[in-house]
């Protein structure tokens, strides 16, 4: 249907995310030379067909960007070039937020903040409701993806969110994209308890509105928010029912399949049986790395923590000295090295708590404690309190004392205050210690 609504308007969709990604950045590189000027000219001035053109570039931008990252981002940058040459000022301020949003989710930190101010000084000449609810919006995505302030990046989306739900009529993706991103925020904020009350409503209402992406996009991740309510094996059962109503003329792998891939590994940890997921991980990996899907940084920190916290705990439940342990945290290792761009904030504190992990695997506990430390103050400037306890868990539980029974003390109260069903299960799900550790 795509492809045949692009052909109306003589446009194309690139046949594969690698053809996507090489359009894209032949236009940006276009884009940087043109620049951002354009000629304001009123709607009158302007035939439909002109508009419509421009309209489905953003149209196909939006309805691939919770599913394929580089061909939506390629209908981004040709929607901004589009509005640009055609000079409608709303439509601009929509295409430099839409690729505002991109750049932030590419970690191209400074053009993504330049273009945040230019769309700050463009709001300011608009009439168009929805104006203030897209800036904001997109303050919550550079908040989210550039700076990793996800208190403030949920500030942001929530107020947008208020603005959107009073325009009748509009705004639909955007409400269904923020509200998602809300989640995320809540995820690494660790407000478990608000988490798995938004998700599965949000869920069941996307289902009854016909809404399918949003429906199985939230059905496949934030498994940590469905435990809240289900046994893993329903939630596995869940996982197969999404991704089989979910599928692609072209048969690629998108988001919805990595944070599929994501649950199984995360439940597979919760039942203490880390192999249970080893035999899915190859057949999806080759997919997976053709897709492009884990590119962006972020996209890339879920995938790749997951892989290294399955490789960790399949490390600490092997036999000592054994072929698969060796494996395992051959595997864990690798998955660090090839984090993506450590340039995030919330990526590079990560990484210091993952190789505190490894070492602690490795039975090299001095080392693993001051890893942790190190990388609990990166994580709680950044609230990203979920990673914040349970590094505080597993540095109280390697150092011992009145400290280690004060951190722990904390982070218990955390859980309570979550309403976390089986506490020590979750904590070892999130980061997997050894066993009897």
């Amino acid at each position: 249907l795509t492809r045949t609504v692009l052909a109306g308007v003589g446009l194309t969709m690139a046949r594969t995310p690698w053809r996507g990604l090489l359009r894209m950045v032949v236009r940006r590189a276009w884009l940087r030379l043109r620049g951002l000027g354009f000629r304001s000219r009123s709607l009158a001035e302007i035939s439909q067909a002109e508009l419509t053109r421009v309209d489905v570039c953003e149209g196909v931008s939006f309805g691939l960007a919770l599913v394929d990252t580089f061909r939506s981002m390629d209908f981004s940058t040709r929607f901004l070039l589009s509005a640009l040459q055609l000079g409608e000022r709303w439509r601009v301020s929509r295409a430099i937020a839409l690729e505002t949003d991109f750049l932030a989710v590419s970690a191209k930190s400074g053009r993504a903040v330049r273009l945040l101010d230019r769309l700050e000084q463009l709001t300011t000449t608009l009439e168009e409701v929805p104006a203030a609810a897209q800036l904001m919006t997109t303050r919550g995505f550079v908040e989210f993806f550039v700076h990793s302030r996800f208190r403030r990046a949920l500030d942001n989306f929530t107020e947008a969110i208020t603005s959107y739900r009073s325009m009748v009529g509009r705004a639909g993706f955007e409400l269904d994209a923020v509200s998602i991103f809300c989640c995320w925020s809540l995820y690494y904020l660790g407000e478990i308890a608000e988490l798995s009350r938004r998700v599965p409503a949000m869920a069941e209402a996307a289902t009854r509105n016909g809404n399918r992406s949003t429906a199985v996009t939230l059905r496949c991740a934030f498994a940590i928010a469905w435990l809240a309510r289900f046994d893993p094996d329903a939630i596995e059962a869940e996982l197969d029912a999404a991704l089989g109503s979910w599928t692609s003329v072209d048969g690629s792998y998108q988001l919805q399949h990595l944070f599929a891939l994501s649950s199984r590994i995360d439940l597979a940890l919760y039942r203490r049986r880390p192999e249970d997921a080893t035999p899915r991980i190859a057949p999806e990996w080759k997919q997976l790395r053709r897709s492009l899907i884990d590119r962006p940084p972020l996209q890339g920190l879920v995938l790749r923590s997951t892989l290294l916290r399955h490789a960790v705990a399949c490390a600490n439940q092997a036999a000592p000295g054994s072929s698969r342990r060796r494996e395992a945290l051959a595997e864990a290792r690798s998955h660090l090295r090839n984090f993506p761009r450590k340039s995030v904030p919330v990526i590079a504190y990560c990484a210091t708590m993952f190789e505190g992990l490894i070492m602690e695997a490795e039975g090299r506990p001095e080392e693993a404690i001051a890893r942790y430390r190190a990388a609990l103050p990166g994580l709680g400037a950044t609230d990203t309190h979920l990673f914040e306890h349970a590094v505080r868990d597993r540095l109280g539980r390697l150092i011992g004392g009145d400290e280690g029974v004060a951190l722990r003390s904390t982070v218990r109260r955390w859980l309570e205050d979550e309403s976390v069903r089986d506490p020590e299960t979750m904590l070892g799900m999130l980061l997997p210690g050894p066993r009897g550790a």
